[in-house]
């Protein structure tokens, strides 16, 4: 950074609360180095930097060299060191490298913007500098150099001998692969064969529940200092041969594997659903899919600074908790004020 002066630019009324908050934040940065800047951006005087730069959210910044004619952009959607430090070291990393999104065989759609779709997933990947491409999953294709990484989003026409052994070259070659299973396909008999790994029904997260929070990990470096919970909606468990699980249910059940293949990785995850455009955004789901996808991208020297998290808050609600909650408002509350309307009217009747 000594050479070359950085900006975050942040999309909010200068004058805003959030500003305030974000300036606060910068201060020990801007005391360390004298070429880091920030520069608020109002988004109703700048509709048009608001559209070319993609922004979405309120107090959503964007990391870029001072020269701009320089180097690429990097979106920073939450105000923690974990996220300003992994998006400077984003911004320096100078490898080119495209994680490839396979497409046929019955897979999700990554540009599909319906809750059911993974375009969230795309948008926030290219906005955070991972560099993703599509391409229509074939036997015959040579991928290029700088592809480092194939992911596989739940495909539901089993995958033919030929191609997952064409799969299996690219990871012999040093192409990492994230094949995102799900719930109540069929079965991928040949992808089971050639990982040694199979995929069992779908498991209760906790008790009798398929869908819940989870925020107990193994030890592992994707989620190193991770500490803040991702939601699962339901999941299929997983038995294997050599691999490090990485999502656990209560039962101690893996939902989720890691293998190192020479010099490439393999992550299974048995749940499509938690980066899906209608619970990405829910818990933490959104940076779990990144380090995932960092490191099977081999972006290692990522920084993991766990949050302040005050241990006598909770903000997440069990299922028994949620159901007294919803009984509570919309049936004893209103119940009470049936009640109470009722001996009104008997006493006002009775005079």
């Amino acid at each position: 950074m000594k050479d070359k002066p950085l900006v975050f630019d942040i999309y909010t009324n200068p004058k805003s609360a959030i500003a305030k908050k974000i300036s606060q934040f910068f201060i020990p940065y801007l005391r360390i180095n004298n070429k880091l800047f920030i520069n608020f951006i109002d988004p109703i005087t700048h509709p048009s930097e608001v559209k070319s730069n993609g922004i979405t959210l309120q107090g959503e910044m964007v990391l870029h060299y001072k020269d701009t004619d320089i180097g690429k952009k990097i979106h920073v959607t939450e105000l923690s060191e974990t996220s300003i430090v992994n998006a400077i070291l984003s911004l320096l990393r100078n490898k080119d490298q495209w994680l490839v999104v396979g497409e046929g065989f019955g897979m999700s759609n990554i540009a599909d913007d319906s809750g059911e779709g993974l375009s969230g997933l795309l948008i926030h990947l290219k906005k955070i500098g991972i560099q993703v491409a599509r391409m229509p999953l074939n036997k015959d294709v040579v991928l290029p150099e700088n592809v480092k990484a194939i992911l596989l989003p739940s495909p539901t026409e089993n995958l033919g001998i030929e191609l997952v052994e064409w799969l299996n070259n690219q990871t012999e070659n040093g192409i990492g692969l994230w094949w995102l299973n799900d719930v109540d396909l069929d079965a991928q008999t040949n992808m089971e064969l050639a990982f040694d790994v199979m995929n069992l029904e779908k498991i209760p997260m906790q008790g009798e529940n398929f869908t819940d929070y989870v925020s107990n990990f193994p030890q592992h470096a994707i989620t190193k200092n991770f500490n803040q919970p991702i939601y699962i909606a339901e999941a299929t468990g997983m038995i294997s041969d050599g691999f490090v699980p990485l999502f656990l249910n209560d039962d101690n059940t893996a939902f989720a594997l890691t293998k190192q293949l020479g010099n490439s990785r393999l992550v299974i995850t048995g749940d499509t659903d938690f980066v899906r455009n209608q619970y990405l955004n829910m818990a933490a789901n959104k940076s779990m899919a990144v380090r995932i996808v960092d490191w099977i991208l081999y972006n290692d020297e990522r920084v993991n600074i766990p949050l302040k998290v005050n241990q006598n808050t909770q903000i997440l609600l069990s299922q028994n908790q949620l159901l007294f909650l919803s009984l509570l408002f919309l049936v004893m509350l209103p119940l009470l004020f049936v009640i109470i309307a009722f001996f009104q009217w008997r006493k006002h009747s009775g005079r």
